[in-house]
């Protein structure tokens, strides 16, 4: 009887039925006031937008929920401390399941310079994940038998019989893998954005995966 150790693993490609925008309003100035009141000017069209989008169902969630409201010193070449600066920003996150409004927005955001557009990534939802990641285990483990079964036929040792499944991280004296599955997030953006463009946004798909190590006698 001999023990055969094997690595089992699957994945597969899904294509990104969500995109998640994040942005910030960004304003400057020497008069608190007024820097305050425009950064709120702009705040308050681009919530009425998003709203406009989460009911005609392009969002599947929104929020501007964070604000800062600060003063910064600034300084001369010579080390001599300038006027302060006055500093207003809000934060936004749209995710989209509309990916024509999602570029759309990307465009409308690209439009007015107070505006930066921290990141875009691309995902998949929690459920379409989930069955994924179930159906890329139950790959991994026919793999592993799979091959189990060639170095049993190759030893001339019979039909091999699976004594103990693991997922990365488990085994003893075993390296940490990934996890029991993992996806890895298709595309992140992070860019001032200028008017006057259009950016052509393609998703890549989302990459599914799982490994088991397990273990065998024949």
């Amino acid at each position: 009887m001999i023990t055969i150790a094997v690595t089992g693993y699957a994945e597969s490609a899904l294509p990104a039925t969500r995109g998640t925008v994040r942005a910030r309003v960004e304003c400057e100035g020497a008069s608190r006031a007024e820097v305050v009141a425009e950064a709120a000017r702009i705040h308050r069209e681009l919530s009425v937008r998003a709203a406009e989008l989460a009911a005609a169902g392009a969002t599947t969630r929104w929020n501007a929920d964070s604000v800062s409201i600060g003063t910064t010193p600034t300084w001369g070449p010579d080390g001599v401390r300038g006027a302060d600066a006055q500093r207003a920003s809000s934060a936004f996150m749209l995710r989209f399941s509309d990916f024509g409004a999602l570029q759309e927005w990307v465009d409308f955001l690209g439009a007015e310079a107070a505006v930066r557009i921290e990141s875009l990534t691309w995902d998949v939802s929690e459920r379409a994940l989930a069955e994924a990641t179930e159906l890329m285990r139950a790959r991994a483990v026919t793999d592993a038998v799979a091959r189990a079964g060639v170095y049993a036929g190759a030893a001339g040792a019979g039909t091999p019989a699976l004594t103990a499944i693991y997922e990365p991280g488990l085994r003893t004296a075993a390296p940490a893998g990934p996890g029991g599955a993992m996806m890895a997030k298709s595309m992140m953006m992070s860019a001032d954005a200028a008017g006057g463009g259009s950016f052509d946004l393609t998703p890549r798909e989302i990459q599914v995966s799982a490994e088991v190590t397990a273990d065998f006698v024949a």
